[in-house]
């Protein structure tokens, strides 16, 4: 689209049709009100798209905040590190939780009363089996000689024969092994010891709910041997009565439990030892911290006294707590106070859609009537708001990325005034949504406004990542000079953060430079890189109109540099007027024979037809023209220029041929059948075509061309096209239309100027 300036809406004090009936008529029409419907649609799609239905969360992940964040209300949050030491304490006081297997202690026992029992019912030392005999022996007795050994194996039989059926001597081994039978007897700790009590356990035999505390003292078997022999020296002690020998023995007995290994019968559970830590520690409930109102929230504990705020990018720590104290926050509203804040966000998104519609309608009221121009604008700016608003959220906050992008769209889409006006807009609306302040809106707004000045005239791939490279070296001075102006302190955090913004800038031009075909086909619209593309001599269309209508291609060509260089002088686009200038006569190669500048001297069809038919002839190649680019498939603009270059005008030549035949004929000569079906130029581009190609053509015509007489001839043409009503629709004024009746005269006058005789070269 063209970059103009606005176009004048003047209204006649004596016009019937005042304001106030047009506001009517329009408050009447079903078009507003759809129109009004779909901006209401996008208010309440802004509405819920950006959360705009309590206050924002100003902070994010790696964010740096302006000044250091104090607590509004009282509030507590978890003490997750608190909350970690208390669970630790808790899975540690957890003792380890051992299972009890008897089975080998019974073992031992077993074979000890089996032992004896064979001693007692051998009836002499020989007949005894010497390995069982053994095991009782202190390491004395065994050096001793049989004689003794045989005289000691009597003295103890002696001693069980009080006790036939070694009742008392089974009860007093039991009752010495009872306690270890009870609480068990462990080689070694089995449990991490830097995660469970290693003085206690806790002892269970069938289930962990009935374990029972034992120290590990005594149950550790390095350290019971004594005490089980001094237990059993008690018990047969008690048993006096029965054992005349007592101490005979015990010293027997005792030698028998020291030579054996006594057996572990305690195993580390440590499932459940691990499942009753996890119970423990879950039954701990979460640690608070409590604040109070004016308390630093990021600058330490208020015990600690506050500290100076060096404006460093947020952790998710920090997050955590900011959140936490902004849910407290809230939570203090009342119905009346969320109330106002909702009818204040989208009051302010209404005022945002408001004041572009205003602005459109006084400026360019045709992409407000227009349903593509009106849903399109609509559409890319709502998506900007949301995906901007989301990404500032991300982790990676790059809210800079869909303005940058956005702001040049709309510049190529349709002019720089309007991306100005739609970034400012799309600026505020994010300010507020994040919660943020000034500095943040000039920060944005610097970026966006360098990308809409600088993107208007695209005519490479690399000119957009160019457009965001300027825009980063703009964009990333001010965010920093607007954070010091705010009084920071420069530092590296805040260097980083200027960084990453501009990079945002750059990563919009090259993704832009991506993007830029497909945007053109989903949105129909031509940038000047497609329209130069579009433009080269070897496209179809134009090199038939070389073979076919040579003269008709010169003609386009010199048509083409004098129209672009009016068109740029009104601030139009003179590259759509280039190439539109290209394609305006290709209708002329289906019946080339029939147009002046393809005629040889002496050639000309339209004597052997009448006026009429002539002018049928020539009037057709519009409608030709234009259905050759739609088979094609030109783009729309230039195939309105191709209906638009002629307008409505008159035919004069056939049209004065026709009355000065009038007489003759029966019938009367009708204005009309000798006018261009139109319709009549509708942008500024097609207007300065119009003139242009009529100036060109009647230029070639002239006999002598000199300044004064192609001035006089420019005028002539314009104050004609004017007065026939050919510019009323274009929106072009008339000092734009002074601007490029001068520009064609000076490009005539160059294309027409004399040129001095040179003496022929004599050869020497």
């Amino acid at each position: 689209m063209a970059n103009h300036p606005r176009t004048a809406r003047i209204i006649p004090v004596n016009d019937p049709d005042t304001v106030w009936s047009q506001a009517s008529r329009i408050w009447q029409s079903s078009d507003f009100w759809g129109r009004i419907g779909f901006v209401l649609v996008a208010v309440l799609l802004l509405w819920a798209g950006t959360e705009a239905w309590r206050p924002a969360f100003p902070y994010r992940w790696n964010s740096i905040p302006l000044t250091a964040p104090h607590a509004r209300v009282d509030f507590e949050i978890v003490d997750e590190q608190r909350t970690s030491d208390v669970r630790s304490r808790a899975r540690l006081n957890v003792l380890a939780l051992y299972e009890l297997d008897s089975k080998p202690l019974e073992e031992v026992r077993n074979k000890l009363q089996e032992h004896l029992f064979r001693i007692q019912q051998a009836k002499e030392f020989a007949e005894l089996d010497l390995a069982v005999w053994s095991e009782f022996l202190t390491e004395q007795q065994r050096v001793t000689s049989i004689d003794e050994q045989s005289q000691l194996f009597q003295q103890v039989q002696n001693a069980l024969k009080a006790d036939p059926s070694l009742e008392a001597v089974s009860r007093s081994i039991q009752n010495s092994l009872n306690p270890f039978f009870e609480r068990g007897l462990l080689d070694q700790v089995q449990h991490e010891l830097d995660r469970h009590s290693v003085s206690q356990i806790r002892v269970y035999s069938k289930q962990p709910t009935d374990a029972k505390v034992v120290n590990v003292d005594d149950v550790r078997i390095s350290l019971v041997k004594e005490r089980l022999k001094q237990r059993l020296a008690a018990e047969l002690r008690r048993e006096s009565t029965t054992f005349p020998e007592t101490d005979l023995l015990i010293n027997f007995l005792s030698g028998w439990f020291e030579k054996q290994t006594i057996p572990s019968t305690l195993r580390f559970a440590s499932e459940e030892t691990k499942r009753a830590a996890d119970l423990a520690e879950s039954q701990v409930p979460p640690q608070f911290r409590k604040f109070r109102a004016g308390e630093p929230l990021i600058s330490g504990p208020a015990t600690e006294g506050p500290t100076v705020w060096k404006g460093q990018p947020l952790t998710e720590a920090h997050l955590s707590l900011l959140q936490a104290e902004h849910e407290a926050f809230l939570a203090t509203w009342t119905w009346p106070q969320l109330l106002n804040y909702i009818v204040a966000r989208i009051g302010l998104f209404v005022a945002v859609f408001a004041l572009v519609g205003i602005y459109l309608w006084y400026d360019q009221a045709k992409w407000l009537i227009e349903w593509r121009h009106f849903l399109t604008l609509l559409l890319l700016l709502s998506v900007a708001i949301v995906s901007a608003y989301w990404l500032w959220r991300a982790p990676i906050r790059a809210e800079i990325l869909p303005i940058a992008l956005f702001a040049m769209v709309i510049t190529i889409l349709y002019r720089t005034q309007l991306s100005l006006l739609l970034s400012a807009a799309l600026c505020l609306v994010m300010v507020f949504s994040m919660g943020q302040g000034l500095g943040e809106f000039v920060t944005m707004a610097s970026v966006a406004c360098i990308c809409s000045f600088l993107a208007g005239n695209v005519r490479s791939r690399t000119r957009l990542i160019f457009v965001g490279l300027w825009a980063a070296v703009a964009g990333i001075p001010t965010a920093i000079y607007v954070k010091v102006a705010l009084g920071w302190t420069l530092s590296t955090p805040i260097m980083w953060d200027s960084l990453w913004m501009g990079l945002q800038a750059i990563f919009a031009g090259v993704a832009l430079t991506a993007l830029l075909p497909f945007l053109e086909k989903i949105f129909d619209f031509q940038t000047d890189i497609s329209l130069l593309e579009l433009g080269v001599p070897t496209h179809p269309l134009l090199a038939d109109l070389v073979q076919r209508a040579p003269g008709t291609y010169n003609h386009s060509i010199s048509l083409a540099a004098i129209a672009e260089t009016a068109a740029n002088a009104i601030g139009a686009n003179g590259v759509l007027v280039r190439v539109g200038a290209y394609f305006h006569d290709i209708g002329k190669v289906r019946k080339p024979e029939y147009f002046v500048e393809n005629q040889a001297k002496g050639q000309n069809r339209h004597q052997m037809l009448l006026p009429s038919m002539s002018t049928l002839v020539i009037v057709a190649h519009v409608k030709d023209g234009a259905e050759m680019a739609r088979q094609y498939k030109l783009p729309k603009p230039i195939i309105d220029m191709i209906e638009q270059h002629h307008g409505t005008t008159l035919v004069e030549y056939f049209y004065r041929q026709a009355k000065s035949e009038e007489r003759r004929e029966t019938g009367s000569v009708e204005e009309s059948d000798f006018r261009y079906p139109g319709p009549k130029p509708q942008t500024r581009e097609a207007a300065v075509i119009m003139l242009a190609d009529a100036c060109e053509s009647a230029s070639r015509a002239m006999k002598e061309a000199t300044p004064a007489r192609l001035e006089g001839l420019v005028q002539d043409l314009l104050q004609k096209r004017l007065r026939d009503g050919q510019f009323d629709e274009c929106g072009i004024t008339l000092k734009e239309l002074h601007i490029v009746q001068e520009s064609l005269i000076k490009s005539l006058n160059a294309m027409h100027h004399s040129r001095i005789s040179y003496p022929d070269a004599r050869l020497g």
